[in-house]
């Protein structure tokens, strides 16, 4: 291959240029971001040789570490792109005298084009900033133990501790400073919702200060999971003392209505207190009770000091869920699917005139509120009430799913509930149910039953891995255990053809999660065999009202 220096059509007065070869080697070009002296050095810095291979083949980032050598070095980032150029070799010979010392150089120049620079490395990106640590810094001699195993500088570490650490601010260094690599515009401007306003001085002067429209109030509440050891006795949260009057008096009502009942729903006093203590209802609540996240007491809230986990009369205060569905043939609404109280809350949070008295009350005659989410103690359906008073429908203790209700007692409770409001919403009328109560004892029997299985297959399982431990702690265990773990799984599989060993007595239509239970922690002690593979509704606070450009606060 040739290439001409001079153009197809010479001018007539020069002399038409040479033609040169050009190679068959390709080469990559590295625009290196710094003075090279040394170039097996500035490899160095790149990864070396195979790195630059790898990212040439993949087509992927270059990194350029300025000290490969310091584990906290952080590297500058470059590019692998295509180019089309070829690489010249330009030399002149040149002599040196040996009399005077004098270097004579020779005025002809040899021009070689040694091949294609078929791609290019380019560092465009910023450097992020570098954090040197020193040699004797503790997280320097953790990092590199890190490295190379020394487990014994790895358990001696310790890190600063007390009023020592609040000088040390490099105790933990970050792996990345900066996360944008090229310069953009940043393009600040003002928050939109922030306003300048003029505020007094206590000289009676005025300075101006901003002020943020969208800022929310924060929420004091005292929130518990079901299972909670220790349920509070006052608010975990420091509560400001209010100014408001009108707040100070939706306290003071609220502080009444637990006097009355010790558990209430925020909808619930919603219903009974005044439209204009609404707003207020988050502050006051947050006085008198916290509130549970999940379990049968859920979004309710409970008065300080009151467990109902641990009395079964607190069965009436239990929520049940009996979301609303709505008519498809509806000309307002086409939505089909479930609706929950939560698609009411902006329209009644701003709408005070809505009459809610006594809608938190399910009678089955009158028309539903807004909310699909009632206590037990509102329910006075005289068809479903029997449902919910009924002793032998009640379990000893209460647990996350229903109560203190056996599951399929409660189950009913919500289907009936369910289909009476979805009735009086559809057809404008109630919805007879005669005899809710028929079958139900028979049902309440055969969960007792299946949970007496389930109570004896937890103690067969535990039985199993006692004794397992035991052989464990024996020497030679390893093929005892191996034995075990066989006769159980053989078991397991007579199981599946019907024909039970009697230490795996249970529910045929079950699921026997306590053989899995067994199973998963034979693998704890399984150290010498491979048997088993070894890879498991708070309301938003409504907004501050739009404040005016012009508008004075006294402080």
């Amino acid at each position: 291959m040739f290439a001409s220096l001079s153009s197809l059509d010479p001018m007539p007065n020069y002399e038409p240029s040479p033609l040169l070869p050009i190679g068959d080697k390709k080469f990559l070009s590295v625009e290196y971001p710094g003075v090279v002296r040394r170039t097996k050095r500035a490899i160095k810095t790149l990864g070396g040789e195979k790195a630059l291979a790898r990212s040439l083949a993949l087509n992927s980032h270059v990194d350029l570490w300025y000290r490969p050598e310091d584990t906290f070095s952080h590297p500058i980032h470059g590019d692998v792109i295509p180019t089309s150029k070829l690489l010249v070799k330009v030399t002149r010979r040149i002599k040196r005298n040996k009399l005077t010392g004098e270097i004579e150089a020779d005025s002809k120049w040899d021009t070689e084009v040694v091949g294609n620079v078929t791609h290019a490395v380019r560092f465009r990106a910023m450097a992020d900033l570098q954090h040197l640590v020193p040699k004797n810094d503790p997280i320097r001699q953790l990092r590199e133990a890190m490295d190379v195993g020394n487990v014994e500088t790895m358990l001696n570490y310790e890190p600063t501790k007390g009023e020592d650490a609040l000088g040390d601010l490099h105790n933990i260094p970050p792996p990345m400073f900066s996360a944008r690599m090229t310069v953009t515009d940043y393009g600040y401007r003002q928050n939109l919702p922030v306003l300048r306003v003029k505020v007094k001085q206590p000289d009676g002067s005025y300075k101006i200060g901003l002020i943020n429209r969208d800022r929310r109030a924060a929420l004091e509440l005292t929130q518990v999971k079901f299972d909670v050891e220790n349920i509070p006795t006052q608010s975990w949260q420091l509560i400001k003392k209010a100014v408001d009057p009108v707040i100070n008096k939706a306290i003071e009502l609220v502080g009444e209505l637990f006097e009355q009942r010790p558990i209430w729903t925020r909808y619930a006093i919603r219903c009974v207190l005044e439209p204009k203590y609404s707003k207020h209802l988050i502050k006051a609540l947050a006085n008198h009770a916290y509130t549970f996240t999940n379990g049968p007491w859920r979004d309710t809230w409970v008065k300080y000091g009151v467990d109902p986990r641990k009395n079964v009369e607190y069965h009436k205060y239990q929520i049940l869920d009996a979301r609303r569905f709505h008519d498809s043939e509806s000309k307002t609404n086409k939505y089909t699917g479930i609706k929950s109280v939560m698609m009411y809350k902006r329209r009644d949070a701003s709408n005070e005139s809505v009459n809610l008295t006594n809608k938190h009350i399910f009678d089955g005659h009158s028309t539903p509120g807004p909310s699909s989410m009632y206590q037990l103690c509102d329910i006075t359906d005289p068809e479903i009430t029997p449902l919910l008073y009924n002793k032998n429908y009640l379990q000893e203790e209460a647990n996350v799913h229903s109560g203190y209700y056996y599951q399929c007692v409660f189950d009913r409770i919500r289907r009936y509930t369910r289909e009476k409001q979805v009735h009086l919403v559809k057809e404008k009328k109630p919805l007879r149910i005669p005899d809710a109560e028929k079958g139900l004892m028979n049902e309440v029997e055969q969960e007792k039953q299946k949970k007496e299985y389930e109570k004896i297959n937890q103690t067969t399982a535990e039985k199993a891995v006692a004794e397992a431990q035991a052989e464990m702690a024996k020497p030679g265990s390893s093929q005892r255990l191996k034995e075990v773990v066989d006769e159980y799984i053989e078991g397991l599989e007579e199981s599946k053809s019907g024909d039970k060993p009697e230490y795996l007595v249970g529910d045929d239509d079950g699921d026997d999660d306590s053989d899995l239970d067994l199973i998963d922690t034979l693998e704890e002690y399984d150290e010498d065999f491979d048997v088993f593979n070894e890879d498991d509704e708070n309301e938003m606070i409504e907004d501050e009202e739009n404040q005016g450009e012009n508008m004075n606060i006294d402080e």
